[in-house]
């Protein structure tokens, strides 16, 4: 029996790392912000996916989801492979040690040369269009002429746009009929069965369908168009694919008033409707991302400035939209959750007494705000503002807009010992960037 899983960091332990990182003064007047990552509750919801899938699924992290190397290098200590999207996130994960049969190659603009080093390093490879197949073909006897061992060449995929519909997020959502990512299976079913009996090395599939905004129905949707082109593939080629990729994108919740998805339903709807996915000793592939660490990190920044103009009150702190980009330039689509800190590390409520604010970052442009006119406690200069749920896709995306400095990154075990994940930029990191 599965034990259920909580959705977020909890309340008191954010108040116990708090004001612990200020007895230790990792917040001070030159770190005015920073990032605690809680690695004891990350190991959590690592277990507990794995827990929710049959054990012979490999499961990877998007590396572009949390690019830090000793947070992958912990992901890769529990057993998980790396779904990469560049040239340059396949070169980290194999620097960090991932073993290339554990590598997922998705990047959908692929170089002639990147295909050729990904194929001598035996990774797996989805291809993102007929067209990258046909590169793929030049490449393949040039790569393994002396190789004869079909176990150590690369497991080659193509990726495929269920189409089920958008999500709520455009952004985000993609299995529109316009959309960049796959080759759509309505429009060219012919031509994806064609090539798979054509290409003798291709012998997997691969998809997803979006990151936020889907719902469980279109996942296992998308799952079960994928499962039916699968059986259509197998009967016209007579053999056995060898692997299926069913990529990532689980949405979490970014507000603690409301529930997640379960990832374990998920997990149970793709084995006990779809059966056929896992037949045959098929390799099955996640390629989780935001759902492994969205919710396992915390900003903590302090409030510099509190200011006021007719009835707009605004708090400027040194966070904003280098951190959380799409919050910045998509509000409608992307929020999160904000507490207040006083200077000593103690949580403020609303009930003590509120007001409506409005939260401003560092940089020199008008949109650089996380949230507008919501209530929070009565804040003061010194006070602590934290930014829940930021542990993806947001130090990946960190923006060097006004040569900002990458704060200091902290990882705590749960006894609450912090280790350094990555140092603060220096002025002259910052200023070596540009050189």
């Amino acid at each position: 029996m599965r034990l259920g899983l909580s959705d977020h960091i909890s309340d008191s332990r954010i108040a116990f790392l708090l004001s612990k990182a200020l007895k230790d003064k990792l917040l001070d007047q030159e770190h005015t912000g920073i990032i605690i990552y809680d690695l004891s509750y990350l190991e959590q919801r690592l277990v507990y996916l794995k827990s929710s899938f049959m054990p012979s699924v490999l499961h990877t992290t998007a590396v572009k989801a949390n690019p830090l190397t000793k947070i992958l290098t912990k992901v890769k200590s529990l057993g998980f492979g790396a779904e990469v999207a560049s040239f340059a996130e396949l070169h980290q994960a194999l620097k960090i040690g991932f073993d290339p049969s554990k590598i997922v190659f998705d990047s959908p603009v692929k170089t002639i040369d990147e295909l050729r080093f990904a194929l001598s390093k035996s990774v797996y490879i989805n291809a993102n269009s007929l067209e990258e197949l046909f590169l793929i073909d030049q490449l393949y006897d040039e790569v393994y002429k002396e190789n004869n061992d079909i176990s150590s060449r690369s497991s080659i995929g193509l990726r495929l746009n269920p189409q089920v519909g958008k999500g709520s997020i455009d952004s985000t959502s993609l299995v529109g009929v316009d959309s960049k990512f796959g080759v759509p299976i309505e429009l060219c079913r012919a031509q994806i069965i064609e090539a798979f009996c054509k290409y003798a090395w291709l012998t997997g599939i691969h998809f997803h369908i979006g990151s936020q905004g889907v719902a469980l129905s279109q996942l296992v949707t998308a799952a079960s168009a994928v499962e039916v082109l699968l059986k259509d593939i197998e009967y016209q080629t007579q053999r056995t694919l060898s692997y299926i990729d069913i990529g990532g994108g689980f949405p979490v919740s970014y507000h603690h008033s409301t529930s997640a998805m379960s990832i374990a339903n998920y997990a149970d709807s793709l084995h006990d409707k779809l059966p056929y996915l896992y037949n045959n000793n098929r390799q099955v592939i996640t390629e989780f991302g935001r759902y492994l660490h969205a919710n396992t990190a915390f900003a903590v920044t302090r409030v510099e400035y509190v200011t006021q103009y007719a009835d707009a009150r605004l708090l400027h702190c040194h966070f904003g939209a280098d951190l959380l980009l799409r919050v910045a330039y998509a509000p409608k689509d992307w929020k999160h959750d904000f507490s207040i800190y006083d200077a000593q590390g103690n949580k403020k409520f609303i009930d003590q007494g509120s007001c409506k604010y409005t939260i401003a970052g560092p940089l020199c442009f008008s949109g650089d705000v996380m949230a507008r006119q919501i209530e929070l406690p009565t804040t003061e200069k010194g006070d602590y503002i934290v930014f829940h749920d930021i542990g993806a896709y947001a130090l990946g995306m960190w923006s060097h807009y006004n040569s900002r400095q990458f704060p200091a990154v902290w990882g705590v075990d749960k006894e609450g010992c912090f280790e350094l994940l990555r140092k603060r930029d220096t002025l002259e990191d910052v200023v070596g960037f540009w050189e």
